[in-house]
């Protein structure tokens, strides 16, 4: 759980990583003849430094997702002044599928198994997560030991379906509705209806609170983070960046999708993460045993490697220039 890695020590850490596995030596002859892809992605051709948009397939409302990163794309290139000669797909949806076998970049999550490879979003690791009001949270959040003693989780319905329809962040809302500990609560029923609700026999006011701040999550001293559709990489973000603990319930293997800095974090051992059937029970030995202030160092100096903006251009230059050697290599 060392703080003596520089930058380029985890830009190096999550190339290797997040290109273990892939099929880029079959995505030329591939990519050269079929121009298939999935909703909210773009087929791009770069040469030299240019970019060409071959096909893409937007949403209605979603344009301004593709110029945002096509410029962010455009703006690695000419700072780095890349010479690239190569096709990829990029899906800016809420993760790949496991089921798509050519290997695309995602700015969102993956499956950890998958043949995909992350690159920073320009929304979520911009706007969102570099906003004034997350900012000025983060310089006047209290102390540590000032925090009240108890752990929150918000968050909408959306997750992985299991085989009894429902997830892990509505099943952890249950689980823990009476707890004295833990404040989990959804904020936003994207999903589940007022009447699917009734026929799985949910009190909606047991699991439901409106909106509550990052600022008020930050009152607590943990706060738990559990994946969505995929990874929330804006809210792992801002709440390692703070003086409160971070700690995730632990996926099942088939939620358990990665973000472009995920294997690092991993690495590092400074996510506690425990499984949801004994979730407090481990938890609370864990705070026993562990210094928890020393843990939050280690995971404000990862946040702040993360958050800065040089860091994820590098990287993505390095993920680009990785991609056309392996590309061309064939």
């Amino acid at each position: 759980m060392s703080t003596l890695y520089t930058s380029e020590d985890a830009v190096d850490y999550c190339i290797k990583n997040e290109f273990k596995n892939n099929t880029i030596e079959f995505n030329k002859s591939y990519l050269e003849s079929h121009d298939h892809i999935g909703e909210l992605e773009l087929l791009i051709e770069i040469k030299g430094h240019e970019i060409n948009v071959i096909n893409n397939k937007c949403t209605q409302g979603n344009e301004w997702k593709f110029q945002m990163f096509i410029n962010f794309l455009d703006l690695v290139l000419k700072t780095y002044k890349l010479d690239l000669d190569c096709r990829f797909v990029a899906c800016i949806n809420d993760g790949v599928p496991l089921t798509d076998k050519y290997t695309k970049f995602s700015t969102f999550g993956r499956h950890y198994s998958s043949n995909h490879i992350g690159l920073p979003d320009p929304l979520v690791c911009g706007s969102l997560t570099f906003g004034q009001k997350i900012r000025d949270y983060i310089t006047q959040d209290i102390p540590f030991k000032n925090k009240k003693d108890g752990m929150i989780f918000r968050g909408s319905d959306t997750s992985k379906q299991r085989e009894n329809l429902l997830n892990q962040r509505m099943m952890f809302c249950l689980d823990n509705k009476n707890s004295n500990f833990i404040d989990a609560k959804i904020t936003l029923f994207a999903h589940y209806t007022d009447k699917m609700l009734e026929n799985h026999k949910i009190n909606k006011s047991e699991i439901y609170a409106e909106r509550t701040s990052p600022k008020e999550q930050l009152e607590y001293k943990y706060m738990a983070y559990i994946n969505g559709n995929t990874v929330s990489g804006d809210r792992m973000m801002w709440q390692m960046a703070s003086n409160s603990l971070l700690v995730q319930v632990e996926p099942k293997d088939n939620e358990d999708d990665y973000i472009w800095y995920h294997s690092f974090l991993n690495s590092l051992d400074i996510l506690p993460t425990f499984p949801e059937e004994t979730f407090f029970e481990d938890f609370t030995e864990f705070e026993l045993k562990y210094d928890v202030e020393e843990i939050i160092k280690r995971q404000q100096h990862f946040a702040s490697i993360i958050l800065d903006a040089g860091f994820q251009m590098l990287y993505t230059k390095e993920a680009l220039e990785k991609y056309n050697e392996l590309y061309n290599a064939s």
